[in-house]
């Protein structure tokens, strides 16, 4: 008798504001269901010009003297930098979208795989949209890179951390006990391609601030590393 009286209490005490209305959970779902596949493309496929479009910068940007020292790079480079992009495109969004990051793809699948043709305007505006936006971070990351090094390693961090996150996502399939560390090495090896001139691959904080304090402690400037 107690414990019904305590559990009515309780259900009065709660405002009808903060109870679950199916309908309300109804229309999310819908909602989730339906923008799901499209933004796992856009994510997809704005990785994957990352790494790319960020690997043709460095090796191009890098060959001006009034940029870098020594060239950053060269043609396997760039073709690495694809490589890797797609790979990890590829890894972002195989879970959810099937991975096509390319509207080419997606035209082929409907056409002779019976992918639904009611998705494929949805696909191809998110591959269109998550290029752009890739392209955009590229460009901002870059932006100074005709005058001096500066930035880069909140970017190169983010990406290392999406691939952290992608190869340890149960929804991706079985993980075999050698993906981890082989996708850690291909995403560090991109980031190298593509995100190093400006900060040398500064992944790690720890990485990159150890270093700086001995450097400083033995008498050296702020540019050791």
């Amino acid at each position: 008798m107690y414990t019904h009286l305590t559990n009515e209490m309780a259900v009065r005490a709660i405002p009808s504001g903060l109870t679950e209305d199916p309908r309300c959970s109804s229309r999310w779902s819908s909602i989730t269901e339906h923008i799901r596949e499209p933004a796992v493309e856009f994510f997809g496929t704005m990785v994957l010009v990352i790494f790319g479009c960020g690997g043709n910068c460095q090796v191009s940007l890098s060959s001006n003297t009034s940029v870098a020292a020594n060239p950053k790079g060269e043609f396997l480079s760039l073709n690495l930098g694809w490589a890797v992009g797609i790979f990890m495109g590829i890894l972002v969004s195989g879970g959810v979208s099937g991975s096509h990051v390319n509207p080419g793809v997606t035209l082929a699948l409907a056409s002779f795989r019976n992918f639904p043709w009611r998705k494929v305007p949805y696909y191809i505006l998110a591959q269109t949209l998550g290029a752009l936006c890739g392209s955009g971070i590229i460009y901002t990351n870059y932006y100074h890179a005709t005058n001096a090094y500066e930035g880069g390693q909140f970017l190169a961090s983010a990406m290392l951390i999406i691939s952290i996150l992608a190869t340890t996502d149960k929804r991706n399939g079985p993980i075999p006990v050698w993906f981890p560390p082989a996708t850690l090495f291909i995403a560090v090896l991109g980031i190298g391609l593509a995100l190093s001139m400006e900060t040398g691959a500064a992944i790690s904080l720890a990485r990159d601030l150890g270093p700086r304090i001995l450097t400083a402690m033995v008498g050296y400037g702020k540019d050791g590393s």
